[in-house]
């Protein structure tokens, strides 16, 4: 019975892995306009490609210092060469890991084939996790990471043996070296093992969450030594996130974004998922306390990250995937008549709402031709000022974009400058070429593209 239950899992987990790549590969590149971020991690993956170490050269800081994507996104590019594709496949295969680890995770949790085909429906249907496992930002990484750590998390509430603590203090090392929103959920985990050893007075329990601790300390390290070493402007890893003076404008960000937004819609049903199992399964009710202290002890650290509070969502979002596994199981159970339809139907609503923002909202075959049409205009070499969203189009150039912290020079030091309408309004970096001086700059590339606006080439005169 067992090894049919084992074999039934891996097949769900393949065809939910099918179902999962054929939402997010098919028009991977022109789905959504390149985030700002994509460009900031990639341009540190492409130069530790070509052998200049984790440097980003678009901005000269940040980027980098959370290495672990850009060190994945380099192996990518290595093979798929170096594009906005290989930028976003990369998302793609940590979604395909993460789903291996849940995969782990709801056969330690003993949870039954049909639970587990259910769960997976859940996953690649909700935007939450199809967003995150499609952008090349380092959360997809940090979730594949963390999915990976409650894996070892639950293995070890079965087996307290140092061969799982010391597998869950690697996933809390990369997931670090990912992001720094995931140790907070590894650093409650830990104060719940640490608090049940104290409870009971378990000596070896106490010493195993050594290892713990030691990883979360090497990662800050690690980053804090590749900022140091390879950013022009250094960042403080911890101050430049944590921080109260912003909490009276971060709350009302984070809980609108909670309760009052386009996540709302995926995000409640799991944070209910999470309330009940903290209240009816013994089992599991340690996770369940974890995610709802996550929940809300986010926003008061890392108030100082306006502009990612929203971010922190996304794990507690995750939490709730996992816990909804031994969910289901109870509840088809108790409730089996009306419970499997109510779920399905909700699953395929998810989807077609993703379907529809996708492809009738954000769709636009815009950064295919980009990459197309930039490079015959802008040769491979040259010096060129433009947006940070434009760079995945010439990769081969020396950039420098407009989130720079390096001294923007006169308009005749750059053989290219590219403007795109809706970036120019937001940064004042621009300031320096506009209005534009016909007699320094000639119009070289015009196109009007709904996900950036029109953008415009220019060639400086000055160059030959």
């Amino acid at each position: 019975m067992e090894r049919k239950l084992y074999t039934k899992g891996w097949f769900w987990l393949c065809i939910a892995i099918v179902v999962f790549l054929a939402n997010q590969l098919p028009f991977l590149r022109d789905m959504r306009p390149v985030m700002y971020d994509e460009a900031w991690y990639a341009d540190t993956a492409y130069n530790l490609l070509q052998g200049h170490g984790l440097r980003n050269a678009i901005v000269g800081t940040r980027g980098n210092s959370n290495f672990l994507l850009p060190m994945l996104t380099a192996g990518v590019m290595a093979v798929f060469g170096c594009n906005l594709f290989s930028i976003r496949l990369t998302a793609v295969l940590c979604g395909v890991l993460t789903m291996v680890f849940l995969s782990f995770c709801m056969k330690q949790m003993h949870v039954g084939w049909k639970s587990q085909s259910f769960t997976f429906l859940l996953f690649v249907s909700l935007s939450v996790f199809n967003t995150i496992f499609r952008f090349g930002r380092p959360e997809c990484a940090a979730i594949m990471c963390v999915t990976g750590g409650i894996w070892l998390y639950l293995r070890y509430r079965t087996d307290a043996s140092w061969k799982n603590m010391i597998g869950m203090s690697v996933f809390v090392f990369l997931a670090g070296c990912a992001h720094p929103y995931a140790l907070l959920l590894f650093a409650l985990l830990g104060i719940l093992l640490l608090a049940e050893g104290l409870r009971d007075k378990n000596k070896k329990g106490l010493v195993n969450l050594i290892p713990l601790l030691l990883s979360a300390i090497v990662s800050v390290l690690a980053v804090a030594w590749v900022s140091k070493t390879y950013n022009v402007a250094g960042e403080s890893y911890i101050k430049d996130r944590l921080s109260f003076k912003l909490i009276g404008e971060a709350l009302p960000m984070y809980f609108k974004e909670a309760f009052l937004s386009k996540t709302t819609l995926s995000f409640l049903p799991l944070l209910a998922v999470i309330l009940i199992m903290s209240f009816k399964n013994k089992e599991n009710r340690g996770l369940a306390w974890v995610a709802l202290a996550y929940f809300l002890v986010f926003p008061f650290l890392f108030s100082a990250d306006l502009m990612m509070l929203g971010l922190g969502i996304d794990y507690v979002a995750l939490v709730g995937v996992v816990l909804a596994a031994p969910f289901l199981e109870q509840s088809l159970a108790n409730r089996g008549k009306w419970m499997s339809p109510v779920f399905v139907i909700y699953c395929l609503g998810c989807l077609g709402l993703t379907y529809y923002y996708n492809y009738a909202v954000k769709y636009e075959k815009a950064n295919t031709v980009l990459a197309k049409e930039l490079p015959a205009v802008v040769p491979d070499g040259s010096k060129v000022f433009g947006p940070i969203r434009q760079w995945p189009m010439l990769m081969k150039t020396n950039y420098q974009s407009e989130h720079t912290v390096l001294p923007i020079e006169a308009v005749e030091s750059y053989d290219y400058v590219i403007l795109n309408s809706q970036d120019v309004e937001l940064y004042p970096s621009y300031a320096c070429f506009l209005p534009i001086d016909d007699d320094k700059m000639e119009l070289m590339y015009e196109r009007n593209t709904r996900q950036y606006g029109i953008i415009k080439v220019y060639k400086t005169k000055t160059k030959k």
